[in-house]
């Protein structure tokens, strides 16, 4: 790929997992990690998503799998920058394109800032995976994109933000809460990884 150079496909934890990057990307453990977020927020009655899903990252596609396991109806939208990324989650995740869901290949960050200028949708539900390797892009860490998430939720409306949190640089993910904290009055760190923390952010 152009966008993450050598994409392949392997088992970690007895499971497929695609590495791009240097890092599992989806899959591995990454699948069981998305399968207890989501699992958590939909029994949270107080942050059950809404069936209009707008998925920023979509990778191979673990996040879809785990909210099919409770919503066979939610109307999903991905946004994915590799073109590459789609077809591997397409022919070895089994992620397909049909009348609920759909993959857009876009800059996700390019793609936020428009629809909050120009577009009338609304999502109740909005899932931050953006990664570079090991990483989230930078623009995908300011005040500003994050106001613009902010206008894409409906009301009532969660984000769920998946953060790198490096241990070599535990202050840079500090300043990202205070920064998180500046936009949401209500966030909450809901799971934690060695090199991430999945943030719940109620709109």
């Amino acid at each position: 790929s152009n966008i993450n150079g050598v994409i392949t496909i392997g088992k970690r934890h007895s499971e497929k997992a695609l590495y791009a990057g240097g890092v599992t990307q989806s899959g591995g453990e990454i699948a069981p990690m998305w399968d207890t977020v989501i699992g958590n927020v939909y029994r949270d009655s107080h942050a059950k998503p809404q069936n209009d899903i707008l998925i920023l990252g979509v990778g191979g596609g673990s996040v879809i799998h785990a909210i099919r396991q409770y919503d066979k109806k939610a109307m999903i939208t991905g946004i994915e920058l590799d073109p590459v990324m789609k077809q591997v989650a397409q022919e070895q995740f089994g992620i397909e394109e049909n009348a609920k869901q759909k993959i857009i290949i876009a800059d996700a960050i390019a793609w936020i800032e428009k629809q909050s200028r120009t577009s009338r949708l609304v999502y109740g539900t909005i899932i931050v995976d953006l990664y570079i390797g090991p990483l989230n892009p930078p623009k995908a860490r300011t005040k500003e994109f994050l106001k613009k998430l902010k206008i894409l939720a409906k009301p009532h409306g969660i984000i769920i933000y998946n953060a790198h949190c490096q241990k070599k640089n535990k202050g840079e993910y500090e300043r990202f809460r205070k920064t998180i904290d500046a936009v949401f009055e209500n966030v909450e760190e809901v799971f934690a990884y060695p090199l991430n923390r999945v943030l719940l952010l109620k709109n």
